[in-house]
């Protein structure tokens, strides 16, 4: 699997590289307690000035168990709206 291909999985190939201390179920926690209970009403920052209402369906399929930066990719039709180049 290459780790680049993953939101987020060049993070990770960093910190492992580097040795830093990763707690993967809490930054789960601290993402899910953000993330999950933000009203539809709000605006989530995708580039620049760009900002987008949040996407329940994306976010709940990005902050699923297991956790996907570390045991799988995301399915296509479950991955940000972002590619490896940035911002889409």
């Amino acid at each position: 699997m290459n780790p680049a291909a993953i939101p987020g999985g060049h993070l990770d190939t960093i910190a492992a590289r580097r040795r830093w201390a990763r707690h993967p179920q809490q930054t789960l926690g601290v993402a899910r307690a953000a993330y999950l209970r933000r009203p539809d009403d709000d605006r989530l920052w995708r580039a620049d000035d760009e900002f987008e209402p949040p996407r329940r369906e994306v976010l709940v399929a990005a902050l699923r168990e297991p956790l996907p930066a570390v045991d799988e990719p995301l399915a296509a039709e479950d991955r940000p709206a972002y590619d490896e180049d940035g911002p889409a």
